[in-house]
């Protein structure tokens, strides 16, 4: 989960370097989708106040088989065949709202279990001078700035499940770089060090 322009594609191609590792780009928050489907199904059961009603609003399955089902669903499409240890995505396009992210993670996490998450940030004075950021510096500071802190207060209640990984360390020799491969549990490759030079050209 990044802000934009603060390194999350020099990530994602250093990540796609080592074996084993796919993560694939940004979905447009496609996920809500899902989650909406899955949301709908759920909300169902409260018209289940009587033996009619149940019927009426009679559930495909349970909702603890719906969302495993949409966990094997996106495993399928991110992993298919399980042929990669680590799989994921890239997406600028969480955190605007501190309880919409609460809320997303926890869907993700229901319906991926083992889900770690990058929180990629970059400090506002720099981002908002990058591409799309500086049409509107005013309102885009305003969006980083309330991202970056939204990622920060859950980064500080969820330590073992999400990872701090900001655009200035995204260096040779950088400790918390390393660090986000430990936390992965992934090889800093050579092949991964070469795109990482690339980044810095």
């Amino acid at each position: 989960m990044a802000q934009g322009r603060s390194g999350s594609t020099a990530l994602l191609r250093m990540l796609n370097a080592v074996p084993g590792v796919r993560i694939a780009g940004e979905n447009e928050k496609a996920l809500d989708h899902l989650r909406q489907f899955v949301t709908c199904f759920a909300n169902a059961t409260k018209h289940h106040h009587s033996e009619f009603y149940r019927l009426a609003w009679m559930l495909p399955c349970p909702i603890d088989v719906l969302k495993r089902k949409a966990g094997s669903f996106l495993l399928d499409i991110y992993n298919p065949n399980s042929q990669y240890r680590l799989a994921g995505f890239k997406e600028i396009r969480y955190g605007r709202d501190y309880q919409q992210l609460c809320d997303d993670i926890s869907f993700l996490t229901e319906v991926l279990p083992g889900l770690k998450i990058v929180f990629n940030t970059r400090a506002t004075e720099d981002a908002v001078k990058s591409d799309f950021w500086r049409d509107d510096p005013q309102l885009s500071s305003r969006i980083l700035d309330t991202v970056y802190g939204n990622f920060l207060r859950y980064h500080g209640e969820h330590r073992g499940t999400t990872y701090w990984m900001p655009y200035e360390e995204i260096r040779e020799g950088s400790a918390v770089l390393q660090g986000m491969f430990d936390f992965l549990g992934v090889e800093f490759t050579s092949a991964a060090r070469t795109e990482l030079a690339r980044r810095l050209r």
